[in-house]
Order: structure tokens, then C-alpha cells, then sequence
């Protein structure tokens, strides 16, 4: 298991809750015509070591172009907002492109040692695609157009019902201010909370503790295989 099947792992818990689904059909003998798959073997128990990932938290990641010299991790997640500093290069974290490889690099940031792996030791990986098979077009929006022949919709559409309420009607379902932090390291129950709340509360220190037991739950489940692939981890035990 690779670090990548983090995001992957909550869905593929739900999947395999799902009841054995079946297509109403009498004659299929299930019992038979499954018994020559072949069971994979179980996942290795974890070690039940506990880790403290608050030097996750405070190791400074390695300056570079888009990144200031002492800049630490908690300093780049804590406020969750777009930080944007116009007198170096854009690049995540400092804004995103679309290029970037958000994803590797963040969790690069809250399970390794930077000091020996580096921010882009995840993103360097062969697995990733070298580019999108499409590029990206220069102006807004910056996408490029649907390949092949998608379904198109006969009209512009006008059945829409707008709906026009106070703005305390509404629950904010992720701020997206700094990615995955409310999708990796908050904890579920949460996310609600942790979604409407603003940068002060993060100024404030309000999820601090949630995130840190949620990241030690989640180094707790992957050391072993991290460590097995040959990854420095931040967290100690």
C-alpha cells in the first residue's frame, strides 16, 4: 500500500459494508460462479505503536521559489485560507496552478520528514501521469474542451428554482481555503463544525487538538507501510 490510498481507503470501507448486490435473477447460481476468485490474503495487523505527529506539524518545509525560508507546516495549514504573496513565484502553496500536484505534496507535508524526503517526494512518484492527455488552454476557464462525443443537453436549460434565503440558512460544506484539510485530517463528526467556521477560529487554536488526533490516527494506520517502503516519517513514537 502506497500513501496515495489514503483518500481511497474511507470509500472502499463504505464499498465493501455494501450488502452483495444481485441482479434479481433466480437461475445465477452466486456460490458457484464465484468460488474459483481468489481470495487476497489479509492486510498485516498494525504494529499498535502510537505515534506524536506535532513535529509534523512544526517541521519547516524546505524553502524554495514558492515557499519562504522558516515557513512550517502549521504556519501553511493554520489559518485554512488562500495565501497569496505576489513577490514570489505562484505555485502551491503559494496560490495553485493547475498543474500542480496538490494532493502528493500535501500529504508529503503531514507524513514525512522534510528534512530528508523533501515536499515533492510523493509527487515524483513514476505512478503519476506526466501531464493531462489534454493541456490546458492558456485563458479562463482553462479547460479544455470534452473529448470524444459526450451526450449534450437538447436546450440551455430554464426549469431552474433559485432559491433565496439569509445567508444563516446555509451550511458551508467545505472552505477549500488551504485542499484537504478538512477532507484528510479533520475528523468526520467534525466537519460540519470545522466548515463553518472562519480563519479566526483557527487563529484561535479551536481545531488544533481534532486535527492532531486525527493525523496520529492516520499515521498510526499507515507507518508501517510507509516505513516499509523506505519513507522517513515526521512523527515519532
Amino acid at each position: 500500500m502506497t500513501v496515495r490510498t489514503i483518500a481511497a481507503v474511507a470509500a472502499v470501507s463504505m464499498l465493501l459494508a455494501l450488502p452483495a448486490c444481485g441482479n434479481s435473477n433466480d437461475g445465477v447460481d452466486t456460490e458457484e460462479d464465484f468460488s474459483n476468485i481468489p481470495v487476497p490474503p489479509p492486510p498485516p495487523a498494525p504494529s499498535g505503536v502510537s505515534y506524536s505527529v506535532r513535529d509534523c506539524l512544526t517541521q519547516r518545509i524546505p524553502e524554495s521559489d514558492t515557499v519562504p525560508a522558516g515557513r512550517t507546516v502549521g504556519q501553511t495549514i493554520f489559518p485554512d485560507t488562500l495565501t497569496l504573496d505576489y513577490s514570489r513565484a505562484s505555485g502551491f502553496p503559494n496560490g495553485r496552478k493547475l498543474t500542480d500536484q496538490v494532493g502528493d505534496i500535501f500529504l508529503a507535508y503531514i507524513f514525512l520528514d522534510l528534512s530528508k524526503e523533501g515536499a515533492r517526494r510523493f509527487a515524483d512518484i513514476p505512478l503519476n501521469p506526466a501531464s493531462n492527455d489534454v493541456a490546458f488552454p492558456s485563458g479562463f476557464p482553462y479547460l479544455a474542451p470534452a473529448q470524444g462525443n459526450p451526450p449534450r443537453a437538447s436546450s440551455a436549460g430554464g426549469n431552474f428554482n433559485f432559491v433565496d434565503e439569509d445567508d444563516d440558512k446555509y451550511d458551508r460544506v467545505d472552505r477549500m481555503g488551504m485542499p484537504l484539510v478538512s477532507t484528510v485530517v479533520v475528523p468526520f463528526e467534525k466537519k460540519p463544525d470545522y466548515n463553518d467556521a472562519g480563519p479566526g477560529d483557527d487563529v484561535d487554536g479551536d481545531f488544533v487538538g481534532n486535527i492532531e488526533d486525527e493525523l496520529g490516527a492516520l499515521t498510526d494506520a499507515f507507518a508501517d507501510d510507509l516505513t516499509a517502503a523506505g519513507y522517513a516519517l515526521c512523527a515519532k513514537k
